[in-house]
């Protein structure tokens, strides 16, 4: 039986560092990408784990996104993916694994995370999301605060489950997360254990986007005017989401407001309740000296006016739409361009039809927009 080392997570915790660490400092031929359905059937339980540990290596696969990862070297099998912390450790059950977890606390955890849900998850299934956002951002008090129960929530039973796979693992270990990781110690020493060499890369890898709570916020406030204002599809929708990544976060400082005070008081609870989880895990790992302190998370709001106006300029700037002056009056719009008619008649819609003609091509066109004109 070939040993089995596996890299847990959690996500937004040094996970993208550590994979871009094996994926260049392993030999290459050893290492190729797990499809993500790969990945899922590992889950169902230890024969599948063993039919993948069994699976002849084919040509070199491996690619540059780092997720999920798997590598065979020499009498051993390594595993990193970031989400095997959100399942408990009954798919390795029998098996002998080490392994490692690097945990984050929970004040920087969870914005971390729900900023790269509303980003990449929300406009993907926006429908899991309905609890917390009925319409609209991040704009109630209520809201803010159903989006940090429901991630503190997922915050315990991440840590559950890491703990699980510690105690069921053969050298597993679970470190704090810092972001100047040291990969001599949670990386090549335990390889080395194993008989694997790993050189480790000269420079840290270049994440592809940087996260922002605020910033994620308004990529919300875009796929929803994208898909309900503008009438877009899902996938328009999402890549139109991208823009606010764009946006100078002193932008968006101007337009943040303080939730009530009774709001940050149960967020605060919340988070504090993760963060003694936190210690708790850490302290069973040998942690003790190593425990952030608790620091209450800066909760903020945009302003939905603000949020709104703003979504609707940069999604107007990437169609190249121009917003229609005010008191626009689409009827009136065709009778001063009386050669549209045809068209607008065979539309179904001929108000909306006048309206979208003028955002597109009309304005752009110098065509009168009113009888003022």
């Amino acid at each position: 039986m070939e040993a089995l080392w596996i890299h847990v997570g959690m996500p937004k915790a040094a996970s993208t560092t550590i994979q871009y660490a094996l994926s260049t400092g392993l030999h290459q031929s050893s290492i190729r990408n797990l499809p993500l359905e790969a990945f899922r059937k590992t889950l169902a339980g230890p024969e599948q784990f063993r039919s993948l540990l069994a699976t002849e290596w084919g040509p070199h696969e491996h690619s540059s996104d780092y997720s999920p990862l798997v590598a065979r070297c020499g009498d051993a099998v390594l595993l990193s993916h970031e989400n095997y912390c959100n399942h408990p450790p009954e798919c390795v059950a029998g098996l002998d694994y080490g392994g490692l977890a690097v945990l984050r606390e929970p004040t920087s955890w969870i914005p971390s995370i729900a900023s790269q849900y509303f980003l990449f998850d929300y406009a993907a299934n926006p429908a899991a999301q309905a609890p917390i956002h009925e319409v609209g951002a991040i704009d109630t008090d209520a809201q803010l605060d159903t989006l940090f129960a429901q991630f503190s929530r997922q915050f315990h039973r991440v840590l559950d489950h890491i703990r699980k796979w510690s105690a069921s693992g053969t050298d597993f270990r679970i470190v704090p997360y810092t972001p100047d990781l040291d990969l001599n110690v949670v990386l090549r020493e335990p390889l080395a254990r194993l008989g694997i060499e790993l050189a480790l890369p000269t420079s840290a890898p270049v994440l592809r986007v940087s996260y922002n709570f605020v910033a994620a916020q308004l990529a919300l406030a875009i796929y929803l005017a994208a898909r309900h204002r503008f009438g877009r599809n899902h996938a328009t929708s999402a890549r139109l989401a991208r823009l606010a990544l764009g946006v100078d976060p002193r932008v968006l400082s101007r337009a943040q407001t303080q939730p009530q005070q009774r709001t940050i008081d149960s967020i605060n609870a919340r988070v504090r309740e993760a963060h003694s989880d936190y210690e708790t895990t850490l302290r069973q790992a040998g942690h003790a000296d190593r425990i952030a302190a608790f620091v209450p998370p800066q909760a903020s709001i945009i302003e939905p006016e603000y949020s709104d106006a703003l979504a609707e300029t940069l999604i107007r700037t990437a169609l190249q739409r121009v917003r229609p002056p005010d008191g626009f009056d689409p009827a009136a719009y065709l009778d001063l361009n009386p050669e549209l008619r045809g068209i607008a008649a065979q539309s179904g819609d001929e108000l909306a039809f006048a309206r979208d003609h003028y955002e597109r091509e009309g304005a752009f066109e110098g065509r009168p927009a009113s009888r003022s004109v």
